[in-house]
Order: C-alpha cells, then sequence, then structure tokens
C-alpha cells in the first residue's frame, strides 16, 4: 500500500480570499498546485483577507481516502507567525461557504491541533492525524484562536505555500 498526495490540484475553498494592490488573487486552490515554493518574490500561496475571525481553507479529495497525515509549507518572508493555533479537520461534511464565515468549524472529526506562536518561516509542517488514520472526503485547516504573542495580535490570516494530505482512496 502506497500512501500519496492527494490533494495536488483538487477542488479548494477558503473563507475569504486576499486581493493585493495590483490586482493579484491569492486563490486557494494555490495551496495545492504542487510548487512548494516558499520566497514570496516567487512563491505562490493561498492568502485569507483581513477581517476573517477564524480564517478556514478545505480541499475537496473528491472521494472517499483514509487520511494518515497532513503537511503544511509557510511562508518565508514576513509573515511566519500568521500559521498559529490551527484546527486540521478530515471528515465527510464540506464547509458551507459562507455561512462559516467568522464562525468555527467542529463537524468533522480533528485530525491534529497545533498551538503555537507560528510554524517556522520557510519550514514544512508535518501533522499525523493522532497516530491513525481519519477516513473523510474534506481537509480543513482553520485558525481557531488569536495569538498575543505574534507580531499581529489582533488578526488572524491564514497563508499557506503548499498543503499536502497524504492517503489513500477507499
Amino acid at each position: 500500500m502506497e500512501i500519496n498526495n492527494v490533494a495536488k490540484g483538487k477542488p479548494t475553498v477558503q473563507s475569504s480570499t486576499y486581493h493585493d494592490d495590483t490586482g493579484k488573487n491569492y486563490d486557494p486552490d494555490i495551496a495545492v498546485d504542487g510548487q512548494p515554493n516558499s520566497v514570496f518574490d516567487t512563491c505562490l500561496f493561498q492568502h485569507t483577507d483581513f477581517p476573517d475571525i477564524y480564517p478556514w481553507w478545505q480541499v475537496d479529495l473528491q472521494g472517499i481516502h483514509l487520511v494518515w497525515n497532513v503537511s503544511i509549507l509557510n511562508r518565508e518572508d514576513c509573515c511566519d507567525d500568521r500559521l498559529h493555533e490551527l484546527d486540521i479537520r478530515v471528515g465527510l461534511t464540506p464547509i458551507s461557504h459562507p455561512a462559516h464565515k467568522n464562525k468555527l468549524y467542529e463537524k468533522n472529526p480533528l485530525c491534529q491541533h497545533y498551538s503555537g506562536a507560528g510554524i517556522g518561516a520557510g519550514e514544512w509542517a508535518h501533522f499525523s492525524c493522532h497516530f491513525q488514520p481519519v477516513i473523510g472526503r474534506y481537509v480543513t485547516i482553520q485558525i481557531v484562536q488569536f495569538c498575543p504573542t505574534c507580531k499581529e495580535p489582533d488578526h488572524n490570516i491564514l497563508t499557506m505555500c503548499e498543503v499536502r494530505v497524504f492517503g489513500i482512496r477507499v
């Protein structure tokens, strides 16, 4: 049995999308494009907009999978502490966008919670689903609380350069 990245190129949604002054969109599908670059000038990354309280991102694996772990590549530039206090959930229920804007999403089982003031700049973080696979079609990553020790303590902004979901189709 070979466990592969089952998220690459799959459909995604997020709570909001940031658009910069040049008109560039930081769409959710950038996180599963297979281009793991973390340097801002060349990095393509997804980015939620600033008014979100509990920003989230979700990938549809387009079928039921056993998911063992999720890996996230963080930005290397200014904003490495934006990936803080994350819940990673795997399950059969999609987020009903935009009904879950600024709400905590708890319908699917928790794969892993990350507690802390940011993942290292330009680093991959690997999250195992409580040491056993979780069955699901949808993988959701959500910031679930503010970070008082972060550079932007009053803002929750979700930015990820790449997300990989390792599992097998059942």
